[in-house]
């Protein structure tokens, strides 16, 4: 619904962390209809992405802002 409204090729986003405690792994935070919020390690869900699979791809794109107080 998303891409049909908005005409675009992406129809999900998430936010990717890191934390101190788990420095080597990237997390990944994101709303879904089915399951609402949720917090999933890149490890397990980089075997969903590719031509034929659940993500066909996906695109990483950083958002640099000032962090003031």
């Amino acid at each position: 619904m998303t891409r049909a409204l908005t005409n675009s090729h992406f129809d999900h986003v998430a936010m990717c962390l890191k934390f101190d405690t788990d420095p080597n792994e990237i997390y990944l935070l994101e709303a879904t209809g089915s399951s609402g919020v949720a917090i999933n390690r890149w490890y397990f869900l980089k075997q969903h992405v590719g031509k034929g699979k659940f993500y066909d791809k996906i695109v990483l794109r950083h958002v640099n802002f000032d962090r003031g107080d």
